[in-house]
């Protein structure tokens, strides 16, 4: 009886160990994903500086991050199913995907380059507020009463305080707030990405889906800089920056919190990757030298408290 119960007492210190390892190691991926989307969201901003000597261009910037996203993810997918085997409309869904998801980055880039790297970092986080309104419209769901609440501070916290904020302090349409707007929109084609990624379904596996999409949205770039009658001008000292760019801020973060997602679940790895916004503020301070305001603080807290409150529907989503 006593061989017995050390036993099974053993395989009980055993598994709450492992368990606890576990979560850890979930925390930690998402951490790192957390803090890879926010610096990749930061770095970028001093290329295109008006300051510079030759200021990137920002579809340039985009073409060659996602063209080198594609590449890198090419090699992972030998063991996928190939894409002639897939009907034409999976096919077809799957471009719209990649469009979209483009369009997303080409107006937080331009966006980046007239506002703050703070307040681009805060308006993010609209596309929780978008996705949950385009799924009511277009999917039909309903928001709980009492999901009004948390709703609303991540409306307030996410939208209204930063851009307010940026209103009141150089005026309606200046640069500031034409920024605002443009990661707003691209916050916008984010909840659409969001709504579709739920009506495709499991039909293509995750690396498959990064690999399409960036050599779409290499060509959606591309088509940009030859209709727009751009210079094909790189600055080869923004190179490194660019490429560091596309390899944490695109590809790896998805990985890392796919495999978070199997060790901590999603309501955890929800709230863990809710700390990008708290990221790319302090990255926008050390780097770029910004200020964080009261204003932005307040902005975040509410982000925040809102994600947690509102976590069961947005791991759901």
């Amino acid at each position: 009886m006593k061989i017995v119960n050390e036993s099974f007492y053993g395989f009980n210190r055993q598994s709450f160990a492992s368990h606890k390892g576990k979560i850890a190691l979930g925390v930690l991926f998402t951490l790192a994903a957390a803090a890879m989307e926010a610096l990749a969201d930061v770095i970028p901003k001093p290329l295109m500086a008006d300051t510079q000597m030759s200021p990137a261009n920002p579809l340039l910037i985009v073409f060659i991050i996602y063209i080198v996203n594609g590449a890198i993810f090419t090699p992972f997918t030998t063991k996928s199913k190939p894409l002639s085997k897939f009907p034409i409309k999976p096919l077809y869904l799957l471009t719209v995907l990649g469009v979209v998801e483009v369009l997303s980055t080409i107006f937080f880039l331009y966006g980046l380059k007239d506002t703050t790297a703070v307040n681009a970092s805060i308006l993010g986080n609209s596309e929780i507020v978008f996705g949950i309104i385009i799924a009511m419209i277009v999917l039909g769901e309903r928001i709980k009463r009492k999901e009004v609440l948390p709703f609303l501070l991540i409306g307030i916290g996410a939208i209204l305080i930063p851009v307010g904020a940026d209103i009141s302090e150089y005026g309606f349409m200046t640069n500031f707030v034409v920024g605002d707007i443009m990661i707003l929109m691209s916050g916008l084609f984010l909840g659409i990405v969001m709504t579709m990624y739920k009506r495709m379904g499991d039909e293509f596996d995750s690396k498959r889906i990064i690999q399409y999409t960036s050599f779409i949205g290499a060509a959606v770039a591309m088509t940009g800089i030859l209709i727009m009658g751009m210079p094909f001008e790189l600055d080869p000292a923004h190179l490194p920056v660019i490429l560091i760019t596309g390899v944490i801020g695109v590809g790896i973060p998805v990985f890392f919190v796919l495999i978070a997602l199997r060790y901590i679940g999603a309501v955890r790895t929800i709230m863990v990757f809710s700390t990008t916004t708290v990221f790319g503020v302090l990255f926008s301070n050390i780097l770029l030298g910004e200020e964080i305001s009261f204003a932005n603080i307040g902005a975040i807290a509410m982000v925040i408290a809102g994600t947690y409150i509102l976590r069961d529907r947005l791991a759901r989503d």
